[in-house]
């Protein structure tokens, strides 16, 4: 846009619902006071329909009797100076519950006018709210990225700027890769991945795929109205301005926001919130939500509502990359992109998830690579390999070939072009940053690097790795062999800085936020936590935190304040332990379990036999399924019942000696945390007003927000603007 629809834009929509006396001069001068036209208040517009691309039908509400007239002057067009007088004779007439069918809705002019036809108020909509400015594939499983009428195979450009503006990445398409779109604007929600009381109801923003620890930035100018440690981690940025907000949840570690807030709140697009996580558990893969409100909004209501209500309050966010000017950004920080969990890879990399697709060994079909969606659906055999290491990133899949001697391989992730990369064999493999590291076979098992393309191989150690993991910078991996003492190592990705960390016997050394896990032999067998600053610098007799004796662990992971774990005091079956109420509980009776990895809040686990058979659960130990012949997920019961779990430590375990694990925002805090209502003037716009009241003084704590995965409390639906006087 240019000249006037610029000014157009920055002004903008004093958001769809406050209109403006005149644009592109909002300040009545000596010259136009007398002419300057009333804002016309008092009224609703907004789309009832799912057509894409901006067009759509939009509904007209108004508890006033007058004149009204419209006219949509769409995308390419631009409103004229409207003043009083104006002659609006030959618009079209529009009554309260009036639909406007099938236009353009960009650039609307709603006015009241005399009997002869000239404006005496007048309100102007840029955008309108409960419209697709995109489109979403209707299949939200369907990489529903968002297409251009016109060329229906092609990103519309306002959702890679979209993408682009939040991660700082110069990629010019995110099919498949981080920034791609997990789930769209007023798309509905698959019934096999919800709850039932979800049916019928529609998504209130985009969410965007992001990797775990990935930097995300502002995608507008504003002031940032909180930044806290509630369950979603959310972020609330207001522009003035514009009279609109932007939600954002769902970052693991957002300590950039907390400290512009801390200064004053102002920000700017392009300027770093946080770091991608799954804070509040989200369902589906991993991601940002992002909601646009009308006005100033102070809480959030929830992630879902009646398609009805959403409408009404809700804008697209691509609109977001008209209004900020978003584009390709070229100016990326670093960051280290990883091709699965570290901790699913020391548990042997048998699960991944990309986007809307999860990668898994198919243990039903002989080990063989499969993909499939977070519903089961579109279930695939991509090789005719047997794979652990399983790696994804982009449009490659890297994978440790077990049917050929443990070499690795890469396929694409619609199963073409599978390629042999390395000619000896490999394990503990990493994606870390375009490249790959392993302990290789072909020389010692030291440790190896080579690009993705298998180019450029280059030995980096000299000494036998046993285990492997990277954290921020550094590849760590344990020197000797299994069940033999270990020594803890750190090495840079590029080679450099080669060192023995700690001289102590311990292992599988794992990372979670500011912590670090380990398994420690100097004593007795024991899992040690600690500050990951203050590794370094222990002996044997300075243990720092101890979750001591609670059972030997032989593979484990963090998931919040879980550890779920393998325990070899009960024959390798399957536990978790709650670090925070001591409550250490079997997840199964089942034993001889082994490579548990943790996707999409499910854990998928193997059980030893002839043949290997695939099991998951839910983290809290529900829902536990084998997966059958055909390649179905079935429910399965364990020696003819449910395993009751205790409410109490049982009275075999000993008791957790300390777990003073601090509350940092790579934990999830407890579900129950309040969100403060920020108060201030209220916003102009009509769905604005429709928030609920806070009677808490500023900065107090009001209700808590609803949880994502129960069904949405009830909302004051908008409602006209009672204050307006009639025309």
């Amino acid at each position: 846009m240019r000249g006037r629809k610029t000014i157009a834009i920055i002004m903008l929509l004093l958001l769809a619902l406050t209109g403006c006396n005149s644009t592109e001069n909002p300040t009545p001068t000596a010259t136009n006071a007398q002419t300057e036209v009333t804002y016309l208040s008092g009224m609703l517009l907004y789309g009832v329909s799912a057509a894409p691309y901006g067009v759509g039908d939009i509904k007209f509400e108004s508890p006033n009797t007058a004149d009204f007239r419209y006219k949509a002057f769409g995308a390419d067009g631009t409103i004229p100076d409207i003043n009083t007088g104006y002659d609006a004779s030959g618009w079209q007439k529009l009554q309260s519950g009036d639909l406007i069918k099938g236009t353009d809705c960009r650039n609307i002019a709603v006015v009241t006018v005399d009997k002869d036809g000239k404006v005496t108020r007048c309100a102007k909509f840029y955008y309108v709210p409960g419209i697709n400015y995109g489109t979403a594939n209707a299949d939200q499983y369907d990489d529903p990225v968002f297409y251009q009428s016109a060329a229906p195979l092609a990103e519309d450009v306002r959702a890679i700027s979209l993408a682009s503006t939040l991660l700082k990445s110069p990629l010019t398409s995110y099919v498949n890769k981080t920034g791609g779109i997990v789930q769209g604007f007023l798309t509905t929600y698959s019934n096999t991945v919800l709850p039932e009381e979800f049916r019928g109801r529609v998504h209130t923003g985009t969410d965007f795929y992001i990797a775990e620890e990935e930097p995300f930035y502002s995608p507008m100018d504003g002031e940032i109205l909180y930044a806290g440690d509630d369950a979603y981690h959310m972020i609330i940025i207001y522009n003035s301005a514009l009279e609109i907000t932007t939600l954002i949840l769902h970052g693991q570690n957002i300590s950039a926001a907390k400290a512009i807030l801390d200064k004053g709140g102002h920000v700017e697009k392009g300027e770093l919130l946080g770091y991608g996580g799954s804070a509040g558990d989200p369902p589906g893969a991993r991601h940002l939500h992002i909601e646009v409100r009308v006005g100033r909004a102070t809480r959030y209501q929830s992630f879902s509502t009646t398609p009805d209500y959403t409408r009404k309050t809700n804008y697209d966010p691509l609109i977001l990359a008209d209004l900020f000017a978003l584009s390709v950004d070229d100016t990326q920080d670093e960051y280290v992109g990883l091709g699965n969990s570290m901790q699913n890879l020391q548990c042997g990399g048998i699960a991944a998830q990309q986007g809307n697709w999860i990668y898994f060994r198919n243990d039903n079909d002989g080990g063989k690579l499969y993909k499939a969606r977070p519903d089961d659906s579109a279930m695939t055999a991509l090789t005719k390999d047997a794979v652990n290491y399983i790696n994804v990133w982009g449009d490659w899949i890297y994978y440790v070939n077990q049917s050929d001697k443990n070499k690795i391989y890469r396929v694409r992730t619609d199963g073409t072009e599978n390629t042999k990369l390395l000619d000896y064999g490999a394990n503990y493999m990493l994606f870390v940053g375009g490249k790959l590291y392993f302990s290789y076979a072909g020389n010692g098992l030291f440790l190896y690097r080579m690009d993705a393309d298998g180019k450029n191989l280059k030995q980096m150690n000299k000494q036998v790795i046993y285990q492997l993991t990277y954290h921020k910078g550094m590849l760590y991996y344990a020197v000797g062999f299994v069940n033999k003492a270990k020594r803890i190592w750190a090495i840079k990705p590029d080679g450099s800085d080669d060192k023995m960390l700690i001289d102590l016997k311990i292992d599988l050394v794992m990372f979670d936020g500011d912590r670090i896990y380990y398994r420690d032999y100097t004593k007795q067998l024991r899992l040690i936590s600690m500050p990951v600053a203050e590794f370094t610098k222990q002996t044997t007799d300075q243990q720092t935190v101890e979750l001591d004796n609670f059972n030997v662990p032989t593979a484990m992971q963090i998931v919040g304040d879980y550890l779920i774990y393998l325990n070899s005091n009960a024959g390798d079956s399957l536990y978790r332990l709650d670090m925070e109420n001591d409550l250490n509980i079997p997840l199964t009776t089942q034993v001889m379990c082994t490579n548990m990895n943790i996707v999409n809040n499910w854990i998928y686990y193997e059980v030893t036999g002839k043949p290997v058979k695939l099991f998951r659960m839910r983290i809290d130990g529900s829902d536990k399924q084998i997966l059958t012949t055909g390649n179905v997920w079935k429910a399965y019961e364990e020696n003819g019942g449910v395993i009751t779990f205790p409410t109490a430590p049982p009275t075999a375990s000993p008791t957790i000696i300390a777990t003073t694990k601090p509350t940092t925002n790579s934990t999830p805090p407890p579900k129950n945390t309040t969100v403060p209502t920020v108060t201030g003037t209220p916003a102009p716009t009509t769905p604005a007003a429709t928030e609920a009241p806070s009677t808490a003084p500023p900065g107090e704590p009001t209700a808590s927000p609803p949880e994502e995965t129960a069904a949405p409390t009830a909302e004051p639906e908008p409602t006209a603007d009672p204050t307006a006087e009639s025309t």
